[in-house]
């Protein structure tokens, strides 16, 4: 994977949720498996502004295409393998004729 950005581990997470004692939901995440990525920090517009003031990055992950990255969902998290920051996965974008995944997220969550 050539070009800019910070090369990182990651662990994809897969939503698990169900119902706790009382009814409600419990949002609860199930580690897959670990993969490589790029991580390229995004500059700029509206939405990538409004993020750094409310504390947040906004991050452009750029994934190997596979089954399992083929899976993610908008509703999956991401942690860095030696930091253990977590991001929520925003958006999805795979590109099939490149080989690649692009995922956008935001965190680290606290």
């Amino acid at each position: 994977m050539a070009g800019g950005g910070r090369q990182v581990r990651v662990i994809l997470m897969r939503p698990d949720g169900g119902t706790d004692a009382f009814g409600g939901e419990e949002h609860s995440f199930t580690d897959t498996e670990i993969v490589s990525a790029r991580f390229d920090y995004q500059s700029g517009d509206e939405a990538v502004q409004a993020a750094r003031l409310a504390g947040r990055s906004v991050v452009r992950v750029k994934l190997y295409s596979s089954v399992l990255s083929r899976q993610v969902t908008t509703g999956w998290q991401l942690r860095e393998v030696v930091s253990e920051d977590a991001y929520n996965i925003v958006d999805v974008n795979p590109w099939k004729t490149r080989g690649f995944i692009y995922l956008t997220v935001e965190g680290p969550l606290a």
